[in-house]
């Protein structure tokens, strides 16, 4: 069975144009475009909000719980680099940080 490229879903709001060739990102899309779908942070005295509540697609969205990972300081994400061993919250910081590898050869 071959993957169509056809994007079948269409947004059924007034006048949006959007169309998708998964059922999930036409989903995304009407909860952040239309419908406004916030997740809050609900650390203490942090009122941040984000657009997702984790990665679907977009790997360079920040995500709800991508910024939870700062206040409880789990780094999940380790360089095994030449032994470095170093930690961050964020896969985008540990794919920056690994340049400083290849630029040490």
């Amino acid at each position: 069975m071959k993957h169509s490229k056809d994007k079948q879903f269409k947004c059924d709001f007034d006048n949006c144009n959007k169309v998708s060739r998964c059922k999930t990102a036409l989903f995304l899309h009407k909860n952040v475009v239309h419908l406004n779908v916030r997740f809050v942070c609900d650390w203490s005295e942090c009122d941040k909000q984000f657009t997702h509540k984790s990665h679907y697609f977009d790997t360079k969205v920040h995500s709800l719980i991508e910024h939870k990972r700062i206040h409880s300081a789990e780094k999940p994400f380790i360089c095994h680099m030449n032994g470095c061993l170093k930690r961050f919250h964020q896969l985008s910081s540990l794919y920056r940080h690994k340049r400083i590898h290849y630029q040490q050869k």
